[in-house]
């Protein structure tokens, strides 16, 4: 459809007139649906259907959507998850959705207490990370559990046909990390480690595994063609070895080639700052990564 929607974490979808950007009041799916939480970070499938999330960690409530290319919902559910942390960023597999639960629930309390939504989410590492892998077609759910992570972006799964399922993000076993971004506001900014490429395999029946890759970045993405398909790169931002610690952000655009680990780089001259990317296929090199904007 030709609408164009705002979104973020914790309310529902608001029309925006795409000339003017005047609001027009909020998406409605459905009656069953209106007023739910959704998210910021829907995936398009190559035919065009769209799936999305909505966390309500204080009902403790994850919503699910799966909306038709012509805009239409075609159905929506919701399952209860104990302990629901603020939830970024899904990945989704040709039969299944991901989500990873960072150790990082909301304290009721403190929240009604007037402190900021920031400040009332709190790190419990005894939680670990929670891995929940969901049914496209049901509310069947499995899980796994992983080290207490702070868990950022979310790059791009997959699935083998015995139900293995492989997924690449970004996260930091420093909680700390996550403010970092606040001294901003402050007029101030301390660089400290930030998150790094991790590389997650989920047998269908077994034990998650883990592999941390010393690349620090953000963003992580893939060519649109190949969401919940096998991809052969990950683009993603990162600092350059040169860049200054007192200098917030990214100056790289890069490129992680899945098949040995090798990373194409491009660091911009400058005070350039790299933010959130785009992916559009490439024409010109099938070799390579597709094209960034």
């Amino acid at each position: 459809t030709d609408e164009l929607l705002a979104l973020w974490e914790h309310g529902s979808a608001v029309m925006v007139d795409p000339v003017t950007l005047q609001t027009r009041g909020f998406k409605v799916w459905s009656e069953a649906t209106r007023g739910r939480a959704f998210s910021a970070h829907p995936k398009r499938e190559p035919g065009g259907r769209l799936w999305n999330f909505g966390a309500e960690p204080l009902e403790a409530r994850l919503n699910v959507y799966a909306i038709g290319a012509d805009g239409v919902l075609e159905h929506a559910r919701s399952i209860d998850v104990p302990d629901l942390p603020n939830v970024h960023d899904f990945a989704v597999t040709e039969n299944h959705l991901v989500f990873l639960l960072p150790p990082t629930p909301t304290n009721r309390r403190k929240l009604e207490s007037g402190m900021s939504y920031a400040h009332a989410v709190e790190w419990m590492p005894s939680l670990g990370t929670r891995v929940l892998v969901m049914s496209k077609t049901s509310a069947q759910t499995r899980a796994y559990q992983l080290p207490p992570l702070a868990i950022f972006h979310l790059s791009n799964a997959w699935e083998e046909g015995d139900g293995t399922i492989h997924l690449e993000f970004f996260g930091t076993p420093n909680p700390a990390t996550m403010m970092a971004g606040w001294t901003i506001m402050q007029g101030v900014y301390r660089h400290m480690p930030g998150a790094t490429l991790h590389l997650l395999t989920l047998p269908a029946d077994g034990q998650a595994r883990l592999t941390p890759v010393p690349i620090e970045g953000e963003f992580p993405t893939v060519d649109p063609s190949t969401v919940g398909k096998r991809h052969e790169w990950v683009t993603f931002v990162g600092r350059g070895a040169d860049m200054a610690q007192d200098r917030p952000g990214y100056n790289e655009l890069c490129g992680y080639r899945m098949a040995d680990g090798s990373v194409d780089r491009y660091v911009f001259a400058g005070d350039a700052m790299v933010e959130e990317h785009l992916q559009l296929p490439s024409s010109r090199d099938p070799r390579g990564p597709a094209r960034w904007v």
